[in-house]
């Protein structure tokens, strides 16, 4: 025998070799490697009569509520559900401007509030300017239903915002307090507070 032909003996049992190792591997696996299979739990959207001030795109999946009343009304915990989603969408909305949109910030809540705090509302542009961008992104990250009765309701919200301009990013958590009153099946931002 050649010596070329001593490689390609050689290779030939290293191969094989491999794949004994390889099926003896497929037949001895632990049966615990088994892939797990994913639950995927469908979530119900709110009755839309609640939300017909709210646009689908911008409605999430509200958490449940932690400390419901004992005193309340039937059907009316979901109520609680519903002025919190209320709340978390308004900071939001409100909370999230730049001083190049026109102050659209305003406008996108009008729908949510009273008529009083939409008087305070409207005063609360921001200086426009198209020298420099300067921009607030504000997303709440935790809501808690403080007070509620069936027609008032307190929700205090965490908030983190990223301000943005041209020279720099900050990173600010924030908290604060949202007041709304019931009016028919929605509920209306009567007062906000940023405590921090």
């Amino acid at each position: 025998m050649n010596q070329h032909t001593k490689r390609i003996i050689l290779v030939s049992i290293f191969v094989g070799l491999l794949i004994v190792l390889l099926l003896l591997m497929l037949v001895f696996r632990d049966k615990s490697a088994e892939p797990i299979e994913e639950v995927v739990v469908p979530i119900t959207a709110p009755d839309e009569r609640t939300l017909s001030t709210i646009s689908e795109s911008t409605v999430t999946a509200p958490p449940a509520i932690q400390d419901a009343p004992r005193d309340v009304e039937p059907g009316t915990a979901d109520q609680g559900i519903v002025a919190k989603q209320a709340a978390r969408i308004f900071v939001e909305r409100f909370a999230t401007h730049s001083n190049q949109n026109n102050n659209a910030h305003i406008l996108a809540v009008q729908a949510l509030v009273t008529p009083s705090m939409w008087s305070w509302t409207q005063n609360q542009g921001q200086e426009q300017s198209l020298r420099e961008y300067r921009g607030v992104t504000t997303l709440v990250i935790a809501s808690t239903l403080t007070e509620f009765t069936p027609d008032a309701a307190t929700v205090s919200v965490e908030a983190r915002q990223v301000i943005e301009s041209e020279a720099e990013i900050i990173n600010r958590d924030r908290q604060g307090r949202v007041v709304l009153i019931r009016n028919g099946n929605n509920w209306l931002v009567d007062a906000f507070y940023w405590d921090t």
